[in-house]
């Protein structure tokens, strides 16, 4: 797959809205490179959240040029002003956010540990002049920025690998996007060990953290139809990836004959983390928890997490 512009007139594409979601180090990049290589299919990586607030022109693009000098970036500016919206690394404003106040930002969009009370909440913000008129502007970029990509790589099938859960709910209420889910799920030890390599004092955030993502993903599954849901284990991608990359292909609707594995053969604009950089389409599963970990450590997670594990069948 190319991501160079066609020359020509070009119809605009709406493309199927895949979903990434999950964890933070669920292993979400690697899935956006894999599928980004796929023919008919375009990821971008993360479309909300990833972008820095200070000097986000300056953040590297996975192709190695700056944001603010990309040329897919800027084609996608241009594609992106045709439709109305400015876009840019200055004007990225793809997350659904209304207020720095964390407690507005709670009470008008994230979720309220219910599905019932996100619904009423989300129909009453909806009707507001001010929220909801600045959240449907957000939901309308969104899906005009996944149709200025479809229409530049002529895909059929646009992934964001933004991952939290409240997102997809949030493209339901506030655009005409009906994402199709993979549920990326990493064993908790790997997760937490991600988590806490900067602060082991962190131990029982992390635990709670992947319990919590659990718990509002199997939420949002209740919200979803089941032909637009697919469970993915991250362990299974790193041992099976041609035979869990047809899977997911194929929930997504596109040719699932032949994957292409070697993804750094294909070009990139991904945005996320530091993954993103680097040259190598080797896929290998990261065992590194089983060393870093205490058996302290490694029993406290297991003893909090034990349920949920073995919701995926992690022994």
């Amino acid at each position: 797959m190319t991501h160079a512009r066609v020359t020509g007139a070009q119809d605009s594409i709406t493309p199927t809205y895949g979903y990434i979601g999950g964890t933070s180090n669920c292993g979400s990049t690697l899935m956006s490179f894999l599928l980004n290589a796929q023919p008919g299919v375009a990821s971008v990586g993360e479309v909300a959240w990833s972008i820095p607030r200070v000097n986000p022109g300056l953040f590297p693009c996975s192709c190695g040029a700056r944001l603010d000098s990309c040329q897919f970036w800027s084609e996608v500016s241009r594609e992106m002003q045709q439709r109305g919206h400015r876009f840019d690394a200055d004007h990225w404003n793809t997350a659904f956010e209304v207020s720095d106040n964390s407690l507005l930002q709670r009470v008008a969009v994230r979720s309220l540990a219910s599905n019932f009370a996100d619904v009423l909440r989300d129909k009453l913000v909806h009707k507001l002049p001010g929220w909801g008129k600045e959240l449907t502007e957000i939901g309308s970029r969104n899906a005009a920025l996944a149709e200025s990509i479809a229409t530049i790589t002529r895909a059929s099938v646009f992934v964001d690998a933004s991952k939290d859960p409240a997102r997809v709910r949030l493209l339901c209420e506030y655009s005409d996007v009906q994402p199709y889910v993979i549920h990326l799920v990493r064993d908790a030890p790997a997760f937490v060990k991600s988590f806490i390599k900067k602060d082991p004092r962190k131990l029982q955030t992390a635990i709670r953290w992947w319990n919590r993502s659990i718990w509002q993903m199997e939420r949002l599954k209740r919200t979803v139809p089941a032909e637009r849901w697919l469970l993915l284990r991250y362990e299974d991608l790193c041992a099976e990836p041609e035979a869990e990359l047809r899977r997911v292909l194929k929930f997504l609707g596109v040719d699932a004959d032949a994957p292409i594995l070697d993804y750094r053969s294909a070009p990139h604009h991904i945005i996320g983390n530091r993954m993103r950089l680097r040259d190598s389409s080797k896929i290998r599963l990261d065992t590194s928890w089983r060393e870093e970990l205490s058996g302290t450590q490694l029993d406290e997670i297991i003893a909090n997490t034990v349920e949920n594990r073995q919701r995926f069948g992690y022994s």
